[in-house]
């Protein structure tokens, strides 16, 4: 498989990852990272489970202002992240494009507390060279959940969330981006990610089956530790 490089970005700390909760516990302040935590992920297809590729994302650098984070990884949906907690925020979308969201801080806010729901606008950038595509983001968090990954099992909170993307060309709709996060404190990241997309065809409307799915992906924290 094809290796990305290596690369860097700067993480705005605190605001960066919020989500609303109703009270189920105390609620989760955002992550303190250290310099050469590393956590690394691997993803696959809901539909085949079949491998999409793995990544890797550690902290060179961390401080009061946020951090920067190094990824690095192989396959063909290899994912970067812009968040402290190393949040993946790539995404295959229905439309076969790869976009990477700009504005972390709208998808996780902390403090993370059950029943805690907001709404925002963020930027996606499409790593097709296309334009930037504007979305709307309805969020909550649904509650916390013990959930088993190949890193280990964890009490994480769960985070629901939807996005509409506001581009709409004149052949189909807006895509729909459908995404569960469940962020471990323990972690100090978010151990699964869970999504998928779909759009309406308006030229095979009336041929029915208007309705074009995306790739439906499952990403799951595979191990965390000092990076190597």
């Amino acid at each position: 498989m094809a290796s990305l490089p290596r690369i860097s970005f700067l993480c705005l700390a605190p605001p960066l990852f919020a989500c609303a909760t109703p009270a189920l516990g105390p609620a989760a302040p955002a992550p303190e990272l250290m310099p050469g935590e590393r956590w690394s992920y691997r993803q696959e297809s809901l539909y085949t489970g079949r491998s999409l590729g793995s990544f890797a994302v550690a902290v060179r650098e961390a401080g009061r202002e946020g951090a920067v984070l190094e990824l690095a990884g192989d396959g063909p949906a290899a994912s970067v992240s812009q968040a402290p907690s190393g949040m993946p925020l790539q995404r295959w979308v229905a439309d076969g494009r790869r976009l990477i969201h700009a504005s972390p801080a709208a998808l996780i806010r902390f403090p993370l507390e059950a029943g805690r729901c907001w709404n925002a606008r963020v930027v996606l950038r499409d790593l097709h060279g296309g334009p930037p595509v504007e979305a709307s983001v309805d969020a909550c968090v649904a509650g916390m959940e013990k959930i088993s990954t190949p890193a280990g099992s964890f009490d994480a909170y769960v985070i629901r969330r939807s996005l509409y993307f506001l581009e709409r060309p004149l052949w189909r709709s807006e895509v729909r981006l459908y995404e569960t996060d469940w962020y471990a404190p323990q972690a100090k990241a978010v151990v699964r990610t869970e999504y998928d997309s779909i759009f309406t065809d308006y030229f095979r409307q009336a041929r029915g089956g208007a309705e074009v799915p995306g790739e439906k992906v499952r990403i799951e924290l595979a191990g965390r530790g000092p990076a190597g």
